[in-house]
This record gives structure tokens, sequence and C-alpha cells, in this order.
């Protein structure tokens, strides 16, 4: 699951009064004027050892305060998982509160100085005491707004990705890209699940059932299009053959390399036309050929025919002239032409001949 976690804003706020210690470091005070109902608000002091850098000494002080706040996020979080993922890191037999943890924490300390959520920020040094103190405070809606956000990103993305994956697979050639598409949207949604997770901790609108119920239902859609998908992948076999001419040389250059494109796409070749549905006959010759100074040049003539070996139907043809291909000797010039000329038959078959309903 990919590691995304809390962005804080940091904002530095004056003292209460000047060269006198400020009311926020009062536990009273804090919790009169941050409840813990509307905010995550953490707490640190130290001293302040001798010929210190206070500026620098301070900053750590700081980290330390949101360190201590987005531990209490954490503390939340562990206790009220809520996402797809998370029940399956359950079912995976994994100390789910020690795999989170560890998670966000890591993820805080990447993100520590990050400028987004809208953390409070308050330090202060006294002086006379040598006595330094920090405070970090984030409110809960606006925790709960960014995440939101976050998470209904990731699900268009995941949406997106399904309904993109759905039409590849009414396309012949195109069942591997849907199989990633797929994938795509399944990590989509593991995206969504750090962010629902600390949504569960600050959303106070009820919000967060709405956003779980719409990752089920498409974790639920993208597994049942990857089913129907791999299905349908497993009825596609095909048998391909044909005539191929290098000059008056025959040879096996476009059959062998169509057959690889085929698998490579997902599909199923068979040697034996009997347990094939469908039947591509190619005929292939090299033409055009012509020579201009110390090179030759050649062109791959092609036609193929797609038949549908259950109902005898012809599904389509395809017909066009290879790309003009040189090189210094003319055999290796129309070898080479044939060689080039596969990947524009593959896409011309998967472009003009529906055999997907």
């Amino acid at each position: 699951m990919k590691k995304t976690g809390f962005i804080f804003l940091f904002i530095a706020l004056p003292l209460l009064a000047q060269g006198s210690v400020p009311l926020w470091v009062q536990d009273s005070w804090r919790s009169m004027n941050y409840p813990a109902n509307e905010w995550y608000v953490g707490f640190s002091q130290d001293g302040l050892a001798h010929n210190a850098n206070v500026a620098e000494a301070l900053r750590t002080l700081e980290r330390n305060a949101q360190g201590r706040m987005a531990e209490s996020i954490v503390a939340s979080v562990s206790s009220r998982s809520v996402s797809s993922t998370s029940s399956q890191q359950r079912q995976q037999g994994g100390n789910f509160n020690e795999t989170i943890d560890e998670s966000y924490r890591r993820t805080i300390q990447v993100s520590t100085n990050a400028n987004i959520a809208g953390t409070q920020f308050f330090s202060y040094h006294d002086p006379q005491t040598r006595r330094i103190y920090a405070m970090a405070a984030v409110k809960k809606s606006g925790l709960a707004a960014y995440y939101v956000s976050q998470i209904e990103l990731n699900l268009q993305k995941a949406e997106n990705a399904l309904n993109e994956g759905i039409l590849l697979t009414q396309q012949l050639g195109k069942k591997s890209d849907a199989f990633k598409k797929f994938a795509e949207g399944r990590r989509n949604l593991d995206d969504c699940g750090q962010h629902l997770n600390l949504l569960s901790a600050v959303d106070q609108s009820g919000i967060q059932n709405r956003l779980l119920a719409r990752e089920t239902t498409l974790r639920k859609q993208i597994a049942a299009a990857t089913a129907e998908t791999e299905e349908t992948k497993m009825a596609m076999t095909f048998f391909v053959d044909g005539t191929e001419m290098l000059e008056n040389a025959a040879v096996d250059i476009v059959v062998s390399r169509l057959k690889s494109a085929i698998s490579k796409n997902g599909y199923r070749i068979t040697g034996s036309r009997r347990e094939a549905e469908y039947h591509i006959r190619v005929e292939v010759r090299s033409c055009n050929v012509s020579a201009s100074g110390d090179r030759s040049f050649c062109y791959a003539c092609v036609k193929a025919e797609v038949i549908n070996l259950k109902t005898g139907r012809n599904e389509g043809r395809v017909d066009f002239t290879g790309p003009k291909t040189g090189w210094r000797d003319r055999e290796t010039a129309c070898r080479k032409a044939l060689e080039n000329a596969v990947d524009e038959l593959w896409k011309r078959i998967n472009q003009d001949i529906k055999i997907f309903k």
C-alpha cells in the first residue's frame, strides 16, 4: 500500500505577552481552547543546554511536538481501521496495529516539512528558566477535508481505469492492456486505504461511510471485470498459418512473429486447426524491390483474413504494403521488410477486424 500520510503547514504565531510565558504552555488553557473533539494537539518542553543554538533547539522541539500530535492520530487510526486494505492485512495474519503504526511513523518522518493541511505551530524560549516549549495543533475538520480530497481523487482514478479496461476488453489484441488497467485501478483503491483510515479518526460528518461504500463497490466491480476478461481470454484460441515468399524462396518470418505477438497479448496459439476458434491465414511476399547507389530497397505486400471456425464466417480481411526498408544488400532489405510488417499486420487485425461481441 502506498505510504501517504500527514502533511502539515506550520504557522508561527506571536507570544501572547512580550517577555512572559504564553498561555498555551498551560494544560488547562490548551484543553479549553483546543478541545480534543475538534483538535489534535502535540506539546513538548525541554531544558536548553548551555551554549545551545536557541533557533535550532526550537526547530527540534517543534518537530517533537508535531510527532506527538501525529502519534495521537496514529493511535486513533489504529483502533478504527475501516478500509478494505486493512481487512486484507488482518486476513493475512499480520498484526495490523503494529503495521499501520510503523507505516504512518515512516510517512510522518518523510512529510515533516510539507505544507498542506494547516497545522498551527507555537514555540517559546524562556530566557530566565532556560526552558523551551513547542506546541503543534491541527483541526480535525481541516484534516478531514484534505483526506476526503485525496480519497475522491483516487476513487475517480480507479473508476476511470475500470472503464478504460472494460473498453479494452472489447478490442482484439488489447487483453493484456485491459489487465494492466484493472491492476492500476486496484492500486488506486489501495492508495485510498491509508487516507480512509486517517479519515476515520477525524470525520464528524459521516462522509467516510459513503466513501468506503464507493471504494468497496469499485473493488468488487474491478474483480468482476478481471474475472470476466480472464474467461474471455482463455476462450480465444488461434490457429495461424500462411505462405511467405522472400523473392522466390519460401520463408517463415511473419507467421512465427505474428504468433508471438498474439501470445504476448494473452491469447492461446494452437498448432491444430481443429482446436482453434479462429484461423488467421496470412499471405506475404517481398515486393517493389529497387536499388539506389549501393543500397537496395524492398516492401512487404501483406494480405490476411480471419475466419471464425465455429461459424465458418469470414470476420474480415486486411491488405496493405508495409514500410519501405533499405539495406546494403537486396536479400537483407527484403527480409527486414517482412520483419517490419509484423507490427503493422497485428495492428490492422486489431483495428479492422472486430471479433469480440
